[in-house]
């Protein structure tokens, strides 16, 4: 049985890979990264390349052409780091098209999200092979798994240096009573918190928050995770797991459509990848949130 990465999660949830057009900086967007020189990178798995969106006008700067199907993407220190899913490992680039080293084996992963704790000096990969977040050191060298015992299925995470916490979206299982969840790790992997999209109410109902959690990222005592089922954008308090505010369309009226990462601007608005779109959406959040 092959195993499931985050494209072969969109045909798990009965929705079309590829759009007919192009629209905005990025076809397919996938994940999101700070990059250098005012831009954000943006992996596009059609294009089969990471974009170089500009933060003033959300508009393509320029692209780097990737051999395969890009997933996670992260940029530290002048080095960018790149999933391949048609690779099954991570390519690491300094300039150019030229890559400089690769961490993991062929196919010896699929690898979703990536984070970087640069004080710690670990590249954390969501792995869809195994199933699991794995560390590693910088150089490529394989340290521990992250949450072995707690996590089922994770597929996105985000590495927050102020708090120095790991945030793992994980889908859960629920067929088997495991319900999808944001778990919050310190740098070793110790869990520190689990935030669960499902509650129960009474001994005959539940509450529901999100079904199938992607990217997230934590920020200023709060949690922000698109749901790319219910396709919305979700803003939760990081010590209560309550849900604050949540969003289906963004300040220019586009409704999201399979939402895969937000990126926090400076000012507070939130970027999303929005899938199915095949766009960047903006939301600006000052109004609704303090």
């Amino acid at each position: 049985m092959r195993h499931q990465s985050i494209i072969l999660g969109l045909v798990f949830l009965g929705l079309p890979l590829f759009f007919s057009s192009l629209a905005g900086a990025a076809s397919s967007p996938v994940r999101m990264t700070e990059g250098p020189k005012g831009t954000v990178l943006v992996s596009d798995y059609r294009r089969q390349a990471i974009i170089h969106v500009d933060l003033k006008n959300l508009k393509e700067r320029r692209k780097l052409r990737i051999d395969g199907k890009p997933l996670g993407v992260v940029w530290a220190d002048g080095l960018l780091y790149v999933g391949n899913e048609s690779r099954g490992q991570v390519e690491v680039y300094r300039s150019g098209s030229n890559v400089l080293r690769v961490i993991g084996e062929v196919g010896s992963m699929i690898p979703n999200d990536l984070a970087i704790d640069r004080e710690g000096g670990r590249l954390f990969v969501a792995d869809c092979r195994d199933r699991a977040v794995k560390a590693f050191s910088l150089d490529g060298d394989y340290l521990f798994n992250v949450g072995a015992a707690d996590l089922a299925q994770p597929v996105a995470l985000s590495f927050d240096p102020q708090r120095r916490e790991l945030l793992v979206s994980d889908f859960g299982r629920p067929e088997a009573g495991i319900p999808p969840a944001v778990y919050i790790f310190d740098g070793e992997g110790t869990q520190l918190a689990r935030i669960p999209g499902s509650q129960k109410t009474g001994m005959f109902s539940s509450s529901t928050t999100f079904l199938r959690p992607q990217g997230v990222i934590g920020s200023d005592g709060k949690v922000f995770l698109v749901d790319s089922f219910l396709g919305r954008l979700l803003v939760l308090d990081r010590a209560s797991g309550a849900l604050l505010a949540s969003f289906e369309t963004s300040s220019s009226g586009e409704k999201l459509q399979l939402p895969l990462d937000p990126y926090l601007l400076p000012g507070g608005d939130v970027l999303v990848t929005n899938n199915r779109a095949g766009c960047l959406s903006r939301f600006s959040l000052a109004e609704v949130l303090p």
